[in-house]
């Protein structure tokens, strides 16, 4: 067989959320960890889609932020109900025959969606003279996430966040395409650069979750963790 090439190694995920999210772990007492939220759907709102070829159509936007809410809430320390199909049977299971109910069941359930992915036009320039030169293009994905919590089973909402982030990207290229003495030189340069769209939703989360738990428990003492971040800041309101 030939020989593999390798890459970065495998790591743990650590957000610039997860010590705000460990503080919060820390600053709540044990009956607010026996809080039971019950996460279901955080589906993708915004209709945006890529085309490609070789993977037909699919979504811009991330298909797990569920599954980013369940360990941002695991990792904040409170007891996490994943809303499966097989949490679905089992609560059918012990209603239909009328025994005590032996699964958890929530005190909160937590749900959201990705509402809106706006591609913003930006700015772009170049110079070539004598066929040399170079330019610049920047551009923006506005990105927004909106979750809230509701009481089980009142139907209440307890607490609600909305929160907003704009994903950046640039390209630079240089050029020569010129003629020296008897010699026509052409060649190209490019470099281009944007943050990670999916592992930036995956913070947001993060960030939601961190902020539905500590308004609901009135818990500010993290707070300062937060402050001058820029990965991720609250929809103006």
């Amino acid at each position: 067989n030939a020989p593999l090439l390798n890459g970065p190694p495998v790591q743990s995920v650590h957000g610039p959320f997860t010590p705000a999210l460990v503080c919060l772990s820390k600053a709540l007492t044990p009956s607010q960890k026996d809080t039971a939220f019950d996460v279901t759907k955080f589906p993708d709102k915004t209709g945006k889609f890529s085309i490609s070829t070789a993977s037909a159509t699919g979504d811009f936007s991330t298909q797990g932020a569920k599954d980013a809410a369940i360990n941002a809430l695991n990792e904040i320390g409170v007891q996490v109900i994943d809303n499966s199909p097989l949490y679905r049977q089992l609560v059918s299971f012990y209603y239909y025959k009328s025994k005590t109910l032996a699964v958890m069941r929530p005190h909160y359930t937590v749900s959201g969606a990705i509402v809106s992915l706006d591609f913003i036009p930006g700015a772009s320039g170049q110079l070539f003279v004598a066929g040399i030169g170079g330019g610049y293009r920047q551009y923006r994905v506005l990105v927004k996430m909106d979750a809230h919590v509701t009481a089980f089973p009142m139907g209440n909402v307890v607490a609600s966040a909305s929160v907003q982030k704009q994903v950046v990207g640039d390209a630079t290229k240089a050029g020569v395409s010129h003629i020296f003495g008897s010699q026509f030189v052409s060649f190209d340069l490019m470099s281009q650069r944007r943050e990670a769209l999916q592992y930036i939703e995956t913070n947001m989360v993060s960030y939601t979750m961190f902020k539905l738990v500590a308004k609901m428990f009135k818990v500010h003492s993290c707070d300062h963790l937060l402050r001058g971040m820029a990965s991720v800041k609250p929809a103006a309101k």
